[in-house]
């Protein structure tokens, strides 16, 4: 069962995502986008829990994605292309 996001969380993140917009176009995490928000507007610290629905409502879309070794859980911002899944089209090997 999906929770309902603090409208008041929703406020700050909209905030923030009117300001950023012009230049993320790229997958952002909970981790990121809580200390963004710190600086942002000097508002408390939030969790993953408390971003997560909030986020969702706005439009952006969960994936898992690989930095290294690392598997990230992020977030895609709205209108971005969709992530696609499978290795790297580099790391393939050529058949002939």
């Amino acid at each position: 069962m999906r929770q309902n996001p603090d409208p008041l969380i929703l406020h700050r993140l909209y905030r923030l995502w009117d300001a950023i917009r012009p230049w993320c176009n790229q997958d952002v995490t909970t981790a990121w986008c809580a200390r963004t928000l710190v600086q942002f507007d000097g508002g408390p610290p939030l969790d993953a829990g408390q971003l997560g629905p909030a986020l969702r409502l706005l439009g952006y879309r969960p994936v898992r994605r690989r930095y290294g070794k690392r598997r990230v859980n992020a977030w895609l911002v709205p209108g971005a292309p969709p992530a696609r899944v499978g290795r790297p089209l580099a790391l393939r090997p050529h058949r002939i």
